[in-house]
């Protein structure tokens, strides 16, 4: 900001973007305003690094931490991964990110399973390694190409060298004519995707909420996916979709085979996630902006807090909010649980 604006302008809250993590972090010195961070990844978990790079990440995670007074994030697991590397005086604060209209819409027709009609998969995620996604074009390999549809929809210029991958083995597989790979698309797109689709398939291994599968989830979609973010909150394996345990990716083919060649239980998994369509309330983001409001300017135990003056921090609180307990969910193929 220019000296002229500054006059003008005083911030009581300076905050952050997690976009940031991977420079240095500000002189704490040189702010008389509260700092927070809006942290929802860490770049220290991205799987292509090596050891060196990871720790040097890891490293200035830290002291973007250490210097924040207050840190944001999307769930209350991953408010667990990071508690362990803060200082007990930051204030963390959950705030759940909003659903955008386009999937809190009118629902779409139920889902009709005929015997003979092809299967149609869809992924939303970027072609990146942390998102795996060839991982998911390897696991159909033991499928027969014409029973399946696979549409593709993300980010396609995050990782140029990891898309060519991509591309290249799709190209070489027997699947090249049955994928779409459509690119970024806007909200409405891709929640029409979500409502042509059968099955929503995804790779990813490290989330810190799950934006794409909470858009399935409200869309009335059956998941596959890893139990990571905040999935296990809304997929339960054998009833709407099949969660696999986070080490367990070589697990990922098997399953993907099973639902696809029982349409008995693909069928089941149908009526499951119509229920949990009905029965699970996203918020919108109307609802996140206020809890965005409200996490800057109090703290945990309800109490409207000034800005620091001087760089102080505030005081920390009473107590620490926590999640209420959730039913552990099977982390391999053959265990179910129903609702």
């Amino acid at each position: 900001a220019t000296d002229a604006s500054e006059q003008q302008f005083r911030a009581d809250t300076l905050v952050f973007d997690s976009l940031y993590l991977s420079r240095q972090p500000p002189e704490r010195r040189s702010f008389d305003t509260r700092l927070c961070l809006l942290c929802h990844f860490l770049p220290s978990r991205q799987p292509h690094l090596d050891a060196g790079q990871r720790q040097a990440l890891v490293d200035t995670e830290l002291a973007w931490l250490r210097r924040m007074d207050r840190v944001l994030v999307p769930s209350y697991r991953f408010e667990n991964k990071i508690r362990r590397m803060m200082p007990r005086s930051t204030e963390i604060h959950v705030v759940t990110p909003g659903l955008g209209r386009a999937f809190s819409r009118d629902p779409a027709p139920p889902r009709r399973l005929l015997v003979d009609r092809e299967i149609r998969i869809v992924t939303v995620d970027a072609l990146t390694q942390a998102k795996s996604v060839l991982a998911i074009l390897e696991s159909l390999e033991s499928i027969e190409p014409s029973s399946v549809w696979w549409d593709i929809a993300g980010d396609l210029d995050r990782e140029p060298r990891y898309r060519e991958r991509f591309l290249h083995e799709l190209a070489g597989s027997r699947f090249a004519s049955r994928v779409t790979v459509h690119g970024a698309l806007p909200q409405s797109s891709v929640a029409s995707l979500l409502d042509r689709a059968d099955l929503y398939v995804t790779a990813s291994r490290e989330e810190s909420y799950g934006m794409a599968t909470a858009e399935a989830v409200a869309r009335g979609l059956p998941v596959i996916g890893f139990d990571v973010g905040c999935a296990s909150k809304w997929v339960i394996s054998g009833v709407n979709g099949w969660l696999l345990g986070q080490h367990h990716a070589a697990e990922l083919g098997a399953v993907l085979a099973r639902v696809l060649r029982d349409r008995e239980l693909l069928g089941t998994l149908f009526e499951g996630a119509e229920d949990a369509r009905e029965r699970i309330r996203f918020p919108s983001w109307a609802d996140t902006y206020r809890e965005f409001t409200r996490a800057l300017t109090t703290d945990l135990s309800g109490r409207n807090q000034a800005a620091p003056s001087s760089g102080r921090r505030p005081a920390s609180s009473t107590f620490t909010t926590r999640e209420p307990s959730e039913p552990n969910l099977p982390e391999t193929t053959g265990a179910r649980r129903r609702s």
